[in-house]
């Protein structure tokens, strides 16, 4: 995975992002054609949220709720990203809505307005890449955008990140995704994670119950001191920026077969109810706050794949892999068969066969990789009951199949 970390202003400053495309080591890497490897590589674009996106040509109005499409700054940036795209052996561009958090939604900028806008561009730029039969995707969130044309959207990607935690659970994703499909139909939905959680400090009396119900009061304080600052996984909701573990931290606190550790301060808790682990620790001389992480494991990630095959979405986006651990063990529980398929009548042939979608993520331009069979490397991929609890063998009581 290569990562490419610019701004979105690099397609209207007269430079362009260029340099670091032509880098050897990126070029290698989309010229690979490898037999056992069918990809897509699409470039996506990470709209800021605040002030900073009236920068942005098709934005400079945004606050009024106009969009000016004949404005020669306007199509400067739209035919940059599509030059970038047919110059660069791109296959398409991903949008990131920036209104995609809910914790957004009262910000400077009015919703209907930014929909607005933010539709016409999508309409615009499809006209550039249609003919050439590129992909057109949005990182969208929990909530359906206005005025969504569903006919130029190859797919959506569900930002599967709420107000509280990196990744919601299942019952909390049956809801959005019942949502989105009164604009875009469910086949045409990818549901994203994070391989991590954010390290969050709460208020609770009972920790258990207040997951169940999800009732946790997190604790918006600055500067509190925490000792396993990782930074990899920022909170998007800016409630707290105290800490986050990927998964190759987490799992030095996670033992198999049940993923507790009895050595470890931290104390492990599943949420059935959500199919979401979370693990907690007490803060020094407090009786009812918190260190909390809720996170995604191998139980959470079956439930997931298990759900996106029942309502016949089109896959998993996985937000930057290089937070799994150095053997990718979660990564390598996704199946690479076709069980996780789905009907993609709406979809041009030529992407017929995609699965899943791998993402790595970085600062305002994210590039990702669309991959059928999900085989980057040539070794034996663990069995999905090799990595599962066995409940009638194993004394773990909290999860269940």
């Amino acid at each position: 995975m290569y990562n490419i970390q610019l701004s979105p202003t690099d397609l209207t400053n007269g430079t362009g992002p260029y340099q670091v495309f032509q880098n050897q080591e990126f070029r290698n890497y989309i010229n690979m054609s490898y037999p056992y490897l069918h990809y897509k590589l699409i470039i996506s674009i990470l709209l800021p949220t605040d002030d900073t996106l009236t920068k942005i040509p098709p934005f400079t109005n945004v606050s009024v709720g106009r969009y000016d499409s004949p404005s020669p700054f306007t199509q400067q940036f739209i035919n940059e990203l599509e030059a970038i795209v047919g110059n660069y052996s791109f296959d398409g561009v991903d949008i990131e809505y920036p209104n995609k958090f809910p914790c957004f939604q009262a910000t400077q900028f009015n919703a209907i307005y930014l929909d607005y806008v933010f539709t016409q561009l999508l309409v615009d730029i499809s006209k550039k890449l249609k003919p050439n039969k590129k992909i057109l995707t949005v990182t969208a969130g929990q909530y359906p955008i206005s005025g969504l044309d569903s006919s130029i959207i190859s797919f959506a990607f569900y930002l599967n990140i709420n107000a509280k935690y990196a990744s919601a659970g299942i019952d909390s994703i049956q809801k959005n995704f019942n949502v989105w499909n009164t604009s875009i139909l469910i086949p045409n939905l990818v549901l994203g994670f994070n391989v991590g959680g954010i390290v969050e400090l709460i208020n609770s009396n009972n920790i258990t119950m207040d997951t169940i119900n999800n009732n946790l009061t997190i604790i918006n304080e600055p500067n509190i001191p925490y000792t396993f600052s990782d930074e990899l996984i920022s909170d998007p909701c800016r409630v707290s920026v105290y800490a986050s573990w990927s998964w190759k931290i987490l799992s030095h606190e996670l033992s198999p077969p049940c993923y507790d550790n009895a050595s470890s301060p931290w104390t492990r808790g599943f949420d059935n109810i959500a199919q979401q682990p979370y693990i907690y620790l007490r803060q020094q001389n407090s009786s009812t706050r918190f260190y909390y992480v809720s996170y995604e494991d191998f139980q959470s990630l079956k439930s997931k794949l298990d759900f996106v095959q029942r309502v016949n979405a089109l896959g998993v986006a996985i937000f930057d892999i290089t937070r799994d651990s150095y053997n990718v063990p979660l990564l390598d529980f996704i199946p690479p068969d076709n069980r996780y398929t789905s009907n993609r009548n709406n979809l041009d042939n030529s992407y017929l066969g995609l699965k899943i979608i791998v993402g790595a993520i970085c600062s305002f331009i994210l590039v990702s990789v669309l991959v059928a069979g999900f085989i980057f490397h040539r070794r034996h991929k663990a069995k999905m009951s090799d990595q599962l609890i066995d409940t009638s063998n194993q004394d773990c009581s909290d999860i269940s199949h």
